[in-house]
């Protein structure tokens, strides 16, 4: 839900009594319409969030947000104009649903100058924005034309507030002008009607106004009281937030950064894991259906070069019957002496060719096809590594549970050629930290995952006698059940297998079957791409995908 002028006015003096003074430390972007400042104040460290996409707002967060390896131009030239700068205040100017940022810091000659960071937070015109002292656009988020009567937002031109309504701001309106109002559009689905004569006033409010006692009073009240920042709740839900009391169930919040922070803080998270994947996801899928495609080509091919012998016995017969065939015929009436019950066949001819050269095009053919034959079995091989490793890419990015687990995937299909690289250089991947469970017997078990990680766990982080386990012909996670020499009992076996059925593509059947092994038979073959290995010597059983007690 969009918050509402009232909304931000509570925000904005909540902003500016714990932000000012502070110095900017860090500037990223987790996504392309989200920037977050990381600041020292007085009072400690603190993240703000200024998010300009679908949950548009500003506030400080608790969460953890994750800074992607190469940031924007627009993130870059954030660093450059407001690096180290501190925070003078935090406003919002005529009552508007913007912020206003207003930062010290230095310019490109080393002066200190007055610059502002204005974060709009309105319908489509939703922009994150940097102005200098002199009123100048020196970046944006977004670029807004001058075309089709638009008030321009770009880097060059003016700053300028978005033109106000013609219709009275609610906040200023008499009690006599609620109730003359209230009275005209009654109670019954009226307040698309009343926000229509108001500006500044949303449907939430409306519709909340229009359902009190004395409607008119209400507003006028409303209009009047400090504000208060609420979550508006159903049936246990959050479903709103709010400035004023609702009649509704509800949750009053110490703070309207924490009121934000608890609404869209798991939203916002949730976005920046779900566009990463979406786009990562689109285009594996993508790389994935180009290489089924072509391995059922070469099938088809390969069917062709398997049949070859067919061809061999068409040269064979027109050769045994070169007397009878005669130049010029299309058709040669032959007896077939490679069927036991010799029938006679007919075999189509160039009629351009004499018969001795027809047999030699066939004999050409069929030396082809067999060449053909050895190589096709190659690329399908090839191919089909592919196939497997583009479902387990598929399959890590699903289980993603983190952006920097959904970043690990993307960076590895980067490297594995199947999303074009960036001219930027990107940061090493950070030590493998696979998940970590205990069994009933005080055994640790160990789940990668990503390939780079289920790579570095089975052939770096293991040891031989150690014990590893993947879900038989599907992609998924590697697992190692770690013995320090001791030797696991059967529950022990049971729950590690559990853990690889449940880290697998096949999750969500009644039993999924496991292979395990030593460590030490699990090889992976030159040339492999990472995470696909060989293994030998081991043993299967069928269990139930799940988690020890305990985990989460």
């Amino acid at each position: 839900m969009p918050i509402d002028n009232l909304f931000i006015s509570g925000l904005a003096e909540e902003l500016n009594t714990e932000l000012a003074g502070a110095r900017i430390d860090k500037i990223y972007m987790p996504r392309r319409d989200q920037l977050v400042l990381n600041l020292r104040t007085d009072k400690g460290n603190r993240k703000l969030i200024m998010s300009a996409g679908t949950y548009a707002a500003v506030w400080i967060t608790a969460q953890k947000l994750d800074n992607p390896d190469t940031p924007p131009v627009f993130c870059m030239m954030l660093r450059k104009q407001l690096g180290s700068g501190r925070i003078i205040s935090v406003t919002q100017p005529d009552r508007e649903r913007i912020i206003v940022i207003k930062i010290s810091s230095t310019d490109e000659m080393g002066d200190i100058t007055e610059k502002s960071l204005v974060c709009e937070l309105m319908g489509r015109q939703k922009n994150i924005i940097v102005v200098n002292h002199k009123g100048i656009i020196t970046a944006c988020l977004r670029n807004i034309g001058l075309e089709d009567g638009n008030r321009g937002v770009m880097p060059g031109l003016a700053y300028t507030l978005p033109e106000k309504s013609d219709k009275p701001f609610w906040l200023d309106v008499t009690k006599d002008d609620f109730k003359e109002a209230c009275m005209d559009i009654g109670r019954a689905d009226g307040e698309k009607e009343l926000c229509s004569r108001f500006s500044g006033l949303t449907l939430a409010l409306a519709r909340q106004g229009l359902s009190a006692d004395v409607p008119y009073e209400w507003f006028y009240e409303t209009a009047n009281t400090p504000v208060k920042p609420y979550i508006v709740m159903a049936d246990g839900k959050m479903t709103d937030i709010s400035a004023v009391r609702p009649f509704a169930e509800y949750t009053e919040c110490l703070s309207f950064c924490e009121a934000l922070d608890t609404f869209y803080g798991k939203k916002t998270w949730e976005d920046n894991l779900n566009a990463i994947k979406r786009e990562t996801e689109k285009t594996l899928t993508n790389a994935l259906k180009r290489t089924r495609k072509k391995i059922a080509e070469q099938k088809i091919e390969m069917q062709t070069a398997v049949d070859r012998e067919k061809i061999k016995e068409k040269a064979d017969l027109i050769t045994a019957n070169i007397g009878t065939i005669k130049q010029g015929e299309k058709l040669a009436r032959v007896i077939n002496y490679y069927d036991p019950d010799m029938p006679e066949i007919t075999i189509e001819l160039d009629p351009a060719l004499a018969p001795q050269k027809n047999a030699q095009k066939l004999y050409k053919k069929y030396a082809r096809l067999k060449s053909a034959e050895y190589h096709l079995r190659q690329q399908i091989e090839k191919n089909e590594n592919e196939e497997n490793y583009l479902e387990s890419l598929i399959y890590s990015l699903k289980a993603a549970a983190t952006v920097k687990d959904a970043d690990d995937v993307k960076n590895e299909a980067r490297e594995a050629g199947f999303i074009k690289k960036d001219s930027k250089k990107i940061k090493k991947p950070s030590a493998a930290a696979p998940r970590r469970f205990v069994t009933e017997g005080g055994f640790e078990v160990l789940c990668g995952k990503n390939n780079k990680e289920n790579d570095e766990l089975t052939h770096k982080l293991s040891s031989k006698k150690d014990i590893w386990f993947h879900a038989r012909g599907v992609a998924g996670s590697h697992v190692v059940l770690v013995t320090d020499g001791r030797t696991p009992d059967n529950i022990d076996i049971e729950q590690a297998a559990s853990v690889a059925a449940y880290y697998c593509a096949s999750n969500g059947g009644v039993s999924v079957p496991v292979d395990y092994t030593l460590v030490k038979n699990v090889k992976k073959p030159n040339g492999a791409r990472p995470g696909q290995v060989n293994y030998f010597e081991y043993t299967s059983v069928i269990v139930k995908p799940q988690l020890p007690k305990g985990a989460e």
